[in-house]
């Protein structure tokens, strides 16, 4: 009786220590959503490399290219913590040039067989190759 008592306690604990790990491992996680500034308040886009970028101003474009990334909710729990993406190939430079005199910016790249979003100090998000060619398709990338 006593060692059935002993038992229960201790699967009570370790129980309890199991809760407290799952919570501090889930908490300890931020997770970043991807926010793209909307149609109204873009003027322009500049998009390419950076030693080559191109100038869209056409409404109808800057909507096919929004429709594109953010075709589906992106969330991540990979923090971007630097100016632009590294150790990457093929980046796509996007500048959204806004009506307030802000400028938001965000990359488009390929690193390891798998292509990204990101967006500088906020996150790292996978896209689909469909979804990087057709970005691609609207700037002369060679």
């Amino acid at each position: 009786m006593k060692n059935k008592n002993i038992l229960v306690i201790l699967l009570i604990v370790v129980f309890v220590l199991a809760v407290c790990v799952a919570l501090f491992v889930c908490i300890g996680k931020r997770n970043y959503t991807l926010n793209l500034p909307s149609l109204n308040d873009i003027e322009s886009i500049s998009m390419g490399k950076s030693e080559s970028l191109i100038v869209i101003n056409y409404s109808e474009e800057i909507k096919n290219i929004l429709d594109i990334l953010n075709s589906k909710k992106r969330v991540t729990n990979i923090e971007s913590v630097q100016d632009m993406p590294v150790n990457a190939s093929n980046q796509i430079l996007i500048q959204f040039y806004l009506k307030e005199n802000k400028v938001e910016v965000i990359y488009l790249y390929e690193k390891n067989n798998c292509y990204y979003i990101e967006k500088p100090y906020n996150g790292i998000y996978e896209i689909t190759s469909e979804e990087y060619n057709l970005v691609k398709s609207y700037c002369e990338i060679n």
